[in-house]
């Protein structure tokens, strides 16, 4: 489990707190699964962050990484209502 939360900020931008928790389980010697919930809030936003995920270990060396995310709060331009994630990792 890990936790985390930073304040961003620039120079004539909008500053944004966020925060948010990751979770890990073992499922088998080969998968593990995450969880992520992340918050991002503004002055006069509100987002939520759901991403579910899998780390699949295919040998020694190499995983397949693949996730489903879904942002949730006030309609606007810049959210992503769903996302896929698919990848292989190469570890030595």
């Amino acid at each position: 489990m890990a936790l985390y939360g930073q304040r961003r900020g620039r120079l004539l931008e909008v500053n944004q707190w966020e925060a948010g928790v990751i979770l890990a389980h073992s499922c088998t010697a080969q998968v593990e699964g995450v969880g992520e919930v992340h918050t991002t809030l503004t002055a006069h936003d509100a987002q939520a962050l759901v991403n579910l995920g899998v780390h699949w270990k295919l040998n020694g060396l190499l995983y397949l990484l693949a996730s489903a995310e879904r942002q949730f709060g006030p309609r606007n331009d810049a959210q992503e209502r769903a996302v896929f994630y698919f990848g292989l990792q190469m570890l030595r």
